[in-house]
């Protein structure tokens, strides 16, 4: 990382970034809302606004019962940690921790929250730690 922007050179290079350059973290490329450095940090394309970092919510058993559990998964790349973070209300109440130091488990990150059943409205962010 030669300009110190915490983007590694030759990840910048195959997005056609400038590694000498580390004003092009706080950058957005692709114009999605996202800096290229979260895209880094992400393992999203910063030259493709379809390129997402998505949390698919499922409960346990596929709607069948209410037992506890909702499994959170997301797309996860090497040496990565992850944070999950639950509000009920969006707007209303902050979201509140829920397990830190979650390892990465490429392609896909899967994590059960055993705290809170499907019958309750939960909004999940998944945090790419730093």
């Amino acid at each position: 990382d030669r300009d110190g922007d915490g983007m590694a050179d030759d990840w910048e290079n195959t997005f056609a970034l400038d590694s000498e350059d580390p004003a092009d973290g706080a950058g957005d490329s692709d114009g999605d809302g996202m800096s290229n450095y979260a895209e880094y940090r992400a393992g999203t394309k910063p030259n493709d606004d379809s390129s997402v970092f998505l949390l698919n919510i499922f409960d346990e058993h596929n709607g069948q019962t209410a037992l506890e559990g909702v499994v959170l998964r997301w797309a996860s790349i090497s040496n990565r940690s992850y944070t999950v973070w639950r509000t009920l209300n969006v707007g209303a109440e902050a979201f509140s921790f829920v397990e830190g130091g979650i390892g990465s488990t490429p392609p896909e990150n899967e994590y059960t929250d055993r705290s809170v059943t499907n019958t309750v409205r939960s909004f999940y962010y998944i945090e790419v730690e730093p």
